[in-house]
Formats: C-alpha cells, sequence, structure tokens
C-alpha cells in the first residue's frame, strides 16, 4: 500500500500574471489548485484555506514565486519528492531544498533554504538564505549549492512553501495558531508544534528555485501596519517556545533514506 494520499499541489497568488510560468511548467498532468488571494489574507491563511478544502488529501505547497529548474522540463522534481515521501511512513512533512534563481560567476546556484534551524539567542533561521533578490545584496555568509544538503536529513522546521504535508499530520496538528498576526513565524510554530506531538520533519534535496517572498513583500509593501506584525509575531513565538526541547536545532541525516 502507498504512503502518499492523492496528493495535491496548492498554490495561492496574488497577481495572475506571475502564475503563468508556473501554470505552464506543471502543465495538465500534475493535480493542482491556483487560488487568488483577492482577500490579501496573506499566505499562511491561504495555505490554510486550501488544506481545509482538501482535508483527506496531502498537500505540496508551492509559492506563485517557484518554479522547477530550467533543465528539469518533465517534473522530475515532482516524482522525486513523492518517491521519497513513500518511502518514509515515519515522517509527516517534507522539505524541497529552495534555491535562488541567481548564480554565482562559477554557474553555481546559492540556497536559500535547506530547512530550518535556531540560533543560540533563540532565533529561528534557514540553512541557507541572506540574498536580497531587490538589489542583489547579502546579509550574512551565503553558501553555494555544493551538494551539501542533498541528504535527507531531520531538521527542526521548514518553511511553509516547496513542503508536502501529509493530511494524517494536519488531522494531528490542526491549523495554524490564530494567536499569530497576518504572517511570519506560523510556519515555524506549527512545525514545532508538528515535533511536539511525534511528527518528524524532513528536509529532502530535491530543488526548487524560489525568487522568495514577492507577495508578502508586496503587501507589506502596501500596507506599512503589517510589518509591525514581524515583531509581534516574534515576541509571541519566543514566550511560547524558548527554552523548550522543541527548539533544540535538529540537523541529522536520516540512515534508512
Amino acid at each position: 500500500m502507498s504512503n502518499i494520499n492523492n496528493p495535491i499541489i496548492i498554490v495561492p497568488y496574488l497577481v495572475e500574471q506571475e502564475i503563468a510560468e508556473l501554470r505552464s511548467a506543471l502543465g495538465w498532468k500534475i493535480d493542482v489548485e491556483f487560488w487568488q488571494d483577492t482577500g490579501r489574507i496573506g499566505s499562511d491563511l491561504a495555505y490554510q484555506y486550501l488544506w481545509n478544502k482538501y482535508k483527506d488529501r496531502d498537500v505540496i505547497i508551492l509559492h506563485a514565486d517557484m518554479l522547477p529548474l530550467p533543465e528539469d522540463t518533465t517534473n522530475q522534481w515532482y516524482d522525486d519528492l513523492l518517491a521519497i515521501v513513500d518511502k518514509h511512513p515515519e515522517a509527516g512533512v517534507f522539505g524541497m531544498k529552495l534555491l535562488y534563481p541567481q548564480k554565482t560567476e562559477q554557474n553555481q546556484y546559492i540556497i536559500q533554504h535547506a530547512g530550518g534551524r535556531f540560533e543560540s539567542n533563540g532565533e529561528a533561521v534557514h540553512f541557507g538564505g541572506g540574498l536580497n533578490l531587490l538589489d542583489g545584496r547579502a546579509n550574512k555568509e551565503l553558501e553555494i549549492d555544493q551538494g551539501q544538503y542533498d541528504s535527507l536529513r531531520e531538521v527542526a522546521w521548514v518553511t511553509m512553501g516547496g513542503v508536502y504535508i501529509r493530511s494524517s499530520s494536519r488531522d494531528i496538528v490542526g491549523n495554524f495558531d490564530p494567536s499569530y498576526y497576518w504572517t511570519y513565524y506560523r510556519d515555524v510554530d506549527w512545525c514545532l508544534t508538528a515535533r511536539s506531538r511525534g511528527i518528524k520533519i524532513y528536509q529532502t534535496g530535491v530543488p526548487l528555485l524560489h525568487f522568495e517572498g514577492k507577495d508578502n513583500k508586496r503587501l507589506m509593501a502596501q500596507n506599512k501596519a503589517l510589518q509591525e506584525k514581524w515583531g509581534i509575531n516574534r515576541s509571541i513565538f519566543m514566550e511560547k517556545w524558548n527554552g523548550k526541547k522543541e527548539m533544540e536545532t535538529l540537523d541529522s541525516e536520516v540512515t534508512n533514506a
């Protein structure tokens, strides 16, 4: 019996023309719903609306600003991801390796997200990240993709985009904590809640390109009040989780991969 449950890809978006390339790349053979966030509820609540629409199905959450690698013209990423999920029934959440579309002079991709971890002060950060695609500046040392995150690993959290979530895990965890405002930190909180209830979170080496944060950054630019929510959410998160074992950073290779 397969360990995957009729998965559907869900893609919230703001602007119709910005999903044209992803829609074309996914084609008609893969089951996907594109859903326009006309109410500007933000990405997290859009995911929640869509996964509740498909309560009995596993979901793959993609952002509107994600794409397969240019050479992946047959959506091999999809087949590879499903094969990993099917092989590992012990885990409920599977993140993908997200790469910035910008390459180095040596023609190598830069890693945007390969799982989440925590700094010593409790700050949630990516394995990877640090590049601002709008101005090309880096706020940390960038990690070049050299296959260092291609092994299947158990991690503390993954971002809610480029992620496979079993319906059984959503049944256990439920929706996002309503204590949070708008977006940011909800995905980390959800992952830690999942871990507290015995659900393993695996980070895969299956790659996707991610143009990162376009929709949420657009909403924040339109509504300055939303920028304040990040700091409020951080305070809520730290009060809830700081010092608990779920905030220990995990980065261990899955030995039966």
